[in-house]
């Protein structure tokens, strides 16, 4: 699938170990995988990294020199999280960076919208300082062989100081001195993105097909969202020949069809072909592209807009196609009929 969730009830450092190296992301109080992020109006393929900090290289020259830099202009510490009000206002300012969906508040970002659930995750923060004054922290978690990256915020007033990166660096030298064998910053993107900024601290991993490789070994051509697209453009040379009006549209909320305990059935594709012709102005059809049975489905859907609340809106076009992007939730509402 193109999105996994796992709510686990508890997590020891040794479990968390195998799903960080089976691809899986800490989000809130759960876990989940993806293939595809939907960002800015383009469809992006997600590649897991992670580095090995047991073969961990010294820092290139302009990096070690921010980071001595900033090791004698700042004081840190490092400890168990917290969330304070300090924290919170440095959050919500800093949350305008943020791609995609973005919560309210680090409580909600950390342990999720259900507060009944227990914390699972033995989260740790890094606090910098300039004096009394909080100005860059992150939160991160603990396994038992590895350290993954949760968040990073730093005042803007001290953009120039890089202390987002800095706050990276000083995680990756906590994990060294604890006997950490990975790191995990996250993932990153298959275009240039703001994302790539953590390729700096060394050379990474990258997972594909339940293996971890360099870059040069990945098969680009692979990932699944390059697979969809260019399948979606074959079947387009059919709707072209056959002189059926279409277009593409660009939908961002496709995870939520991956959620187990919903009440309707979401759309589940991020990118797909409406035929204009066989829609009306409350019901479309559309042609997805199914990767994993490697099959074209024709389905009806309609829009849902007492879902309006959840939605996070973006007005840029898709991977070049200029593609038209759903303002609203999608369900579908008929049988399936496969169009391949």
């Amino acid at each position: 699938m193109l999105v996994n969730y796992y709510y686990p009830y508890s997590l020891s450092p040794q479990r968390l170990d195998k799903h960080l190296a089976s691809g899986w992301f800490r989000n809130g109080n759960m876990l989940f995988t993806t293939k595809v992020l939907c960002l800015d109006g383009e469809m992006y393929n997600v590649i897991n990294a992670r580095l090995d900090l047991q073969h961990h290289t010294a820092y290139a020259g302009s990096l070690r020199k921010m980071y001595r830099r900033n090791f004698d202009r700042f004081q840190f510490n490092i400890q168990r999280a917290t969330i304070t009000e300090e924290k919170e206002n440095l959050y919500l300012n800093h949350q305008k960076k943020f791609k995609g969906f973005v919560y309210n508040s680090i409580y909600k970002f950390l342990y999720g919208e259900n507060v009944s659930r227990l914390p699972i995750f033995d989260t740790w923060e890094v606090n910098v300082y300039d004096g009394d004054k909080l100005v860059a922290f992150s939160y991160f978690d603990m396994g038992h062989n590895s350290l993954a990256s949760i968040l990073g915020i730093y005042h803007g007033d001290y953009a120039k100081y890089s202390l987002g990166l800095f706050t990276m660096m000083l995680e990756v030298e906590y994990g060294k001195k604890q006997g950490i064998k990975y790191y995990y910053p996250g993932y990153v993107l298959d275009k240039p993105s703001s994302f790539d900024y953590k390729l700096k601290l060394g050379v990474y991993d990258f997972y594909q097909d339940g293996k971890w490789k360099p870059y040069a070994q990945l098969t680009i051509e692979k990932l699944s969202g390059r697979q969809i697209i260019a399948r979606l453009k074959d079947f387009e040379q059919v709707l072209i020949k056959e002189n059926i009006v279409h277009e593409w549209r660009y939908y961002p909320y496709f995870s939520l069809g991956y959620f187990q305990d919903v009440a309707h059935p979401f759309v589940k594709s991020p990118i797909h072909l409406v035929l204009k012709d066989q829609s009306s102005d409350d019901r479309y059809r559309i042609v997805e592209y199914d990767v994993e049975k490697e099959q074209y489905l024709i389905q009806e859907v309609i829009e849902c807009p007492e879902y309006d609340f959840i939605l996070h809106k973006q007005d840029k076009t898709s991977d070049g196609f200029h593609a038209k992007q759903w303002q609203r939730v999608l369900r579908y509402e008929n049988k399936t009929k496969d169009a391949s």
